[in-house]
């Protein structure tokens, strides 16, 4: 009896302690949950993705010669858009184009959410984008949206 009791007291202690141990991983608060994006372009929404869904001006267009300065807003399970303050400050939006030689990309210097896409040749490509949290995982997956460069 005496170490069944000695046995539930160690338990109740380790218990108490995990909470306040470094090596418990506590990281999860700071993942966003993301579940869909928006690209907005002078304040209007132009493409959105939720639920495996693309709506707006899809494809995008650009002209060749011509730059859109696209700025991209994460949405949460209701579709209602997620603060940048809540987006700590590991994790990082992910974007690329699948063909560079129609598209060129240019991140914004002073805005991690926003970035110019410039048409260099007619044609077809994507753009792939996602939340990536750290270096070793995505919070939110890239997801596609296609361009079309046009002359």
């Amino acid at each position: 009896m005496v170490s069944k009791a000695r046995l539930l007291i160690l338990a109740f202690s380790v218990l108490l302690f995990l909470p306040g141990c470094d090596w418990v991983d506590d990281t999860h608060e700071a993942h966003v949950d993301a579940e869909g994006f928006q690209i907005v372009v002078d304040g209007q929404v132009v493409v959105q993705w939720r639920e495996g869904v693309v709506t707006g001006s899809v494809p995008l267009e650009i002209p060749i010669g011509q730059s859109h300065h696209l700025t991209v807003r994460f949405l949460d399970h209701d579709g209602k858009v997620i603060p940048v303050d809540e987006i700590d400050s590991i994790t990082v939006m992910s974007v690329e184009v699948a063909d560079p030689t129609l598209v060129e990309l240019v991140m914004d210097d002073t805005d991690p959410w926003s970035f110019d896409l410039t048409g260099i040749e007619a044609g077809d490509t994507e753009l792939s984008i996602g939340l990536r949290h750290g270096p070793d995982h995505f919070d939110f997956t890239p997801r596609a949206v296609s361009i079309r460069v046009v002359a």
